[in-house]
């Protein structure tokens, strides 16, 4: 028997690897907490346009973004199955 819970939109509801992120807001650098080994993990940074601006494979738990312009953005990090977990991070 399979058992598959139910929203009220109708959406199966699925569970998400979640990950924190400091220092928010961050000039330089981004680091990544996670009960999760992310290193090898793809990940890509989407502006509030919804335009990808970054997209890569973590190496480690910290991202650099010296190169971003000052702003909000998200940042998605791709779990074993394949499905995104989001964080909101700020570059100042």
């Amino acid at each position: 028997v399979n058992v598959v819970s139910l929203i009220p939109t109708g959406i199966a509801e699925t569970e998400t690897e979640q990950f924190s992120v400091w220092p928010v807001p961050s000039a330089d650098v981004l680091n990544i907490r996670s009960n999760q080994m992310l290193t090898g993990r793809g990940f890509r940074i989407i502006d509030l346009s919804g335009r990808t601006v970054e997209a890569d494979v973590l190496s480690s738990s910290q991202l650099n973004i010296q190169s971003l312009e000052q702003g909000i953005y998200l940042l998605q990090i791709m779990n074993e199955s394949g499905n995104y977990s989001t964080q909101r991070f700020v570059k100042q």
